[in-house]
């Protein structure tokens, strides 16, 4: 969900930013795709996490962080703040820990 929440306005979002029109591409792309790469990388982390002390604390505490990180990206005032709030958010994934057993 939190992936793909940002296709619909993240084009006209670094637009706001006055970046360079030739370069809207390359930093919508950034934020976007930072999250596979953040979520690629802590997986493993999660996934220790989740044996060490339980699903359901590691849930708990991801969903708290995606909770507090999502809606910052919406308050971001440059693309460096964008991509800096979406790899937070993903690193706090509690998705990550349904997926391990």
């Amino acid at each position: 969900m939190t992936y793909a929440v940002i296709f619909p306005f993240i084009a006209e979002m670094i637009i706001s930013f006055d970046v360079p029109p030739d370069r809207v591409g390359l930093y919508a792309g950034l934020g976007e795709g930072v999250l596979m790469l953040v979520e690629a990388v802590v997986a493993t982390t999660w996934a220790k996490a989740a044996d060490q002390y339980g699903r359901r604390p590691c849930m708990i505490l991801g969903f708290i962080g995606t909770v507090g990180a999502a809606p910052m990206v919406g308050f971001s005032s440059s693309v460096v703040q964008v991509i800096f709030w979406r790899s937070i958010c993903m690193s706090n994934s509690s998705s990550l820990t349904c997926l391990t057993q």
